[in-house]
């Protein structure tokens, strides 16, 4: 499928630029879109109202990865001159795979940040801007909290502080990036939910580079990075007896659903698993266990807005796409979210 097929005009004054909070909203003040792959339908909601497209027995799938201070300035060498980095995560191997917009690094090369306090080598170029560094110090994560700050999208009119890229949920630190879909939940639906006997259970996908440019002409040509996932018993028995009774599960989020679609056998059964996922859903995949799918709306040109055409169909979604800017919908991670059915 070529990449221009789900490529549309998005304004720019419909870029999310601050957290609705700011402007002494709730979260869940989200505007709520509703695609129903049924009916091709839309609706337009608010996202409280989420809670009409939920069913007892139902389970809703959180991503409870906590964002790290990720974007850090330093130095090359000694003082050589100033670099700036971005953390996407540890790999297996015991490396920090990092992005870096400069074209003059070389395997070897040393890196300092926060006066000496973080420090490392340049080990393996991945590809174009992305790198392997192995670092001297082993907290890295806490090392980044304290030096560094969240990495901020162009369009983001100012730095906020971390808690607002952080969800409400949110306990295992080490996603470089805001799992953004599950920004609208505040505690007090998520209480909601579960009195109306929804089961609420998280998994992890810890965010690196996978929101990166589709530079290629068709999306069959993209590669997904390496991203850390986790499943424990607990939640895989609890999705399995879900989908054995008839229910639904529903996804938070373009992570979530990853982490779920990578572990998930043909037939849709899960099991515990830790590691790593790299899969890449473009039109024409095949779900195995996703019933319903919340997701912010996307740009076009990205791998997540390849997943959402295809979950949702690439007409109804792009039907939905044009109703949203019409309507002023906000996009990315501080702006509006869609619900398919």
């Amino acid at each position: 499928m070529k990449v221009s097929e789900l490529d549309f005009f998005l304004p720019s004054e419909l870029l999310a630029r601050e957290p609705r909070e700011t402007r002494g909203e709730s979260r869940s003040d989200s505007k709520l879109m509703v695609m129903n792959r049924k009916t091709q339908t839309i609706e337009h909601k608010k996202f409280n109202d989420v809670i009409d497209y939920l069913e007892k027995g139902d389970v809703l799938v959180l991503n409870n990865s906590k964002v790290i201070n990720a974007n850090l300035i330093g130095w090359l060498g000694y003082k050589e001159r100033k670099i700036k980095i971005d953390l996407a995560g540890i790999l297996d191997n015991g490396n920090w795979q990092i992005y870096i917009d400069d074209n003059e690094i070389n395997p070897g090369d040393t890196c300092e940040f926060g006066d000496g306090m973080l420090t490392g080598t340049f080990e393996k170029m991945e590809e174009n801007h992305v790198w392997q560094i192995k670092f001297d110090q082993d907290n890295v994560i806490e090392l980044a909290n304290k030096i560094g700050r969240p990495i901020m999208s162009p369009y983001v009119k100012k730095q906020y502080d971390l808690s607002y890229y952080q969800n409400v949920y949110a306990s295992k630190e080490g996603s470089a990036e805001l799992p953004s879909a599950g920004r609208h939940f505040t505690k007090e639906l998520l209480e909601k939910i579960k009195q109306k006997g929804v089961r609420v259970v998280y998994v992890t996908l810890h965010t690196g580079l996978s929101s990166m440019m589709v530079t290629e002409d068709t999306f069959e040509e993209h590669h997904m990075h390496k991203e850390y996932i986790e499943i424990t018993s607990a939640v895989a028995n609890t999705i399995n007896e879900a989908k054995k009774n008839g229910h639904s599960v529903v996804c938070v989020g373009t992570t979530v659903v990853r982490t779920l679609e990578t572990v998930a056998d043909e037939q849709g059964n899960l099991k515990p698993f830790t590691g790593y996922s790299t899969l890449y859903i473009y039109p024409g995949y095949c779900f195995k266990i996703v019933d319903k799918f919340i997701t912010n709306f996307h740009g076009p040109n990205t791998s997540r807005i390849a997943m959402a055409a295809a979950f949702t169909g690439k007409d109804l979604l792009l039907k939905g796409y044009a109703e949203a800017i019409q309507r002023k919908y906000l996009f990315y991670e501080f702006g509006d979210t869609t619900l398919t059915i």
